[in-house]
């Protein structure tokens, strides 16, 4: 065997060791490499707090981690990423009284044009129609429809899905409050 990084002329007794990553062809690594994915369980999670889940597919990722959490996010971008890689995780538990962050959209005035707008939320597009004449009310109506669209007989809207994010028409009718389901300290 040589070595690369360990000097043949040391002759001096003792253990060496070198490691070294060694591609074979068509292969990504010469070892197995495998992702761990730490993060907080998520609303309708069916996992357990402080288990660790192996071999991960986007799939058991929502079940197990809840789906359109933070994690299971993680987990599909990591598999469309690097799709010949293993995936675990670990979930850890909600902290005690946590709360899950909000904001608000407000809507205001009447719309003097039509057209289509445009609000991002958490990354993910929201377009809705807006047309001449329409209230604000009819707008945060519209804007709410549009984040609440699905697939027939899903469980979830595409926005939660994706981004783990939830809305509702405020008292108010103009005003859109927007609920994250994840809860407590979230760093992204």
């Amino acid at each position: 065997m040589d070595f690369q990084q360990i000097p043949g002329e040391w002759a001096v007794p003792g253990s060496y060791t070198e490691v070294r990553d060694v591609s074979p062809p068509g292969k990504l690594a010469g070892m197995p490499l495998r992702c761990l994915i730490v993060g907080q369980l998520g609303t309708g999670a069916t996992g357990t707090a402080n288990t660790v889940y192996t071999s991960l597919i986007t799939g058991q990722a929502q079940q197990l981690l809840g789906m359109g959490s933070a994690m299971s996010q993680a987990v599909a971008a990591f598999t469309t990423e690097q799709p010949t890689l293993t995936i675990d995780a670990v979930a850890v538990a909600v902290a005690a009284n946590s709360t899950a962050a909000t904001a608000t959209v407000k809507f205001s005035g009447t719309a003097t044009s039509g057209g289509t707008a445009v609000v991002r939320l958490g990354g993910y597009r929201v377009a809705f129609t807006v047309a001449a004449g329409m209230t604000a009310a009819d707008a945060a109506a519209a804007f709410v429809a549009a984040c609440n669209a699905s697939a027939p007989n899903a469980v979830m809207s595409y926005l939660q899905t994706a981004t783990g994010l939830s809305v509702a028409v405020g008292t108010d009718t103009t005003s859109v409050t927007v609920t994250s389901s994840e809860k407590g300290l979230f760093f992204a």
